[in-house]
């Protein structure tokens, strides 16, 4: 869920009087100031200096509640001004509307939309707040009443850039990529420098088979943002389709360092199949056959990094359609794990307190056995307890089994605290000696 880029949204807010006395008026032009300058701890200090001399201050609360919003984006708190304000002058637009903001940001659509409608009440000429309503409706999937609001917003408004794009991208989503492209045109000349815009207006490009026009549009979101990974891997798609397969890698490889996701993607991208299947992909990356298999499964790709899976067959275990085939991978898993274990795995794993140590977000190889005979030297703390374990795939190197992955679930019990989780066990033959890997089950 994108939050509303409200650097976009051009407002006014309505003077409104108050007895406040010099003093309190002072530190609130103070807040301001440092508020205009992005200071929102300073404006924060000032706009409540200005509310302990005068609790009535209704601009106070108003920005106060904006400093928190944009300076620490707790919603709720920004909320709780919002709501006194309101208390104070309940015939406020602006307070309803940045209120209707702060529930959008909370996913609270259609809250957010009565606020909007009272604000367009208030102020029926209020460009913004049907632009902003317009995002609700369409985080709603309504998207007809959004285009509807969208359009009222520019018919009072028609430099809001932002809600031209939100126009577009419902265009773009329909695939009406003409239209679409009219409206990212016109929300360029009025934000230029907004990356998601371009990365939107490649997409309508690409689709419509300007794929020169769609890899300039590419290029320029990621001149405005280096690390945007999604334009990145969309310039790889279409540096494929033009047939540019040394420059379509190193997008390729530039999409996956900064976000190792696209690896997973890239291997079921039809247009990517020829670099998907060259030497140079399988040297980078590994099989794509292997890396489609744990792009499935897991969350932490660290596990590919070394290509320790190069050159493995995986079989599926319930997903070949043979039951005696099925049985025989499980055969010959459970022999391994019996010999590694001394025993059935589940007495072997089950029967075992151990403790996993930052399983969670990286890959830690431990010889077998060591986690058991070291586990209260990891952390006294911590204890987990293994059930339920299931094969679900075997890898295999000239038909000798090297890989069994496991799923098993966990109880895990901390100082005063109990979870429950399912991880995946992955048992791996390096070098002849057996490892394993814990991986958070996605």
């Amino acid at each position: 869920m994108l939050l509303i880029s409200l650097s976009f949204f051009i407002f006014s807010l309505s003077p409104v009087s108050a007895k406040t006395t010099i003093k309190a008026k002072d530190y609130f032009n103070l807040g301001m100031k440092y508020y205009k300058q992005y200071k929102y701890d300073d404006a924060l200090k000032n706009f409540n200096l200005a509310i302990s001399l005068d609790s009535k201050y209704i601009d106070a609360y108003l920005y106060k509640g904006l400093a928190i919003y944009w300076g620490y984006n707790d919603f709720n708190e920004a909320i709780t001004c919002y709501d006194k304000a309101i208390q104070l002058s309940p015939k406020y637009p602006d307070v309803y509307y940045w209120k209707g903001n702060a529930l959008y940001c909370l996913e609270e659509f259609k809250e957010a939309i009565k606020n909007y409608d009272i604000a367009i009440k208030l102020k029926p000429k209020y460009a913004e707040a049907y632009g902003n309503k317009g995002q609700s409706l369409e985080a709603l999937e309504n998207y007809k009443d959004a285009l509807t609001n969208y359009k009222k917003a520019l018919q009072l408004n028609p430099n809001l850039g932002y809600v031209y794009h939100r126009i577009g991208r419902i265009y773009l989503n329909s695939k009406n990529y003409k239209e679409a492209l009219q409206y990212f045109n016109k929300a360029i000349t009025l934000i230029p420098k907004y990356a998601p815009l371009y990365k939107d207006n490649g997409d309508a490009l690409y689709y419509l088979g300007k794929f020169e026009e769609a890899l300039n549009s590419y290029n320029n979101a990621i001149k405005l943002n280096p690390n945007y990974a999604e334009a990145t891997y969309k310039k790889c798609i279409v540096l494929a389709t033009l047939d540019k397969t040394s420059e379509s890698m190193q997008s390729l490889k530039d999409a996956v360092e900064i976000d190792k996701s696209y690896l997973f993607q890239a291997v079921n991208e039809q247009a990517l199949k020829k670099i998907i299947n060259s030497d140079e992909f399988y040297n980078k990356f590994g099989d794509p056959d292997v890396i489609k298999l744990f792009g499935t499964k897991f969350m932490n790709y660290d596990i590919l990094s070394d290509n320790i899976f190069k050159g493995m067959k995986f079989t599926e275990v319930n997903t070949t359609g043979n039951i005696d085939e099925d049985n025989s991978i499980k055969e010959k898993a459970l022999k391994i794990l019996n010999d590694l274990f001394g025993g059935n795995i589940y007495d072997s794993l089950s029967a075992d307190n151990c403790n996993i140590y930052d399983s969670q977000y990286k890959s830690d190889i431990i010889d077998i056995g060591s986690m058991y005979k070291n586990d209260k030297e990891i952390d006294s703390n911590l204890n987990v307890s293994i059930s339920n374990e299931q094969i679900i795939a075997v890898g295999s190197i000239d038909n000798t089994i090297k890989t069994v992955i496991l799923k098993v679930h966990e109880n895990i019990t901390m100082t005063g605290m109990n979870s429950q989780t399912d991880e995946y066990l992955i048992l791996l033959n390096t070098g002849g000696t057996w490892k394993y890997f814990w991986q958070l089950f996605e």
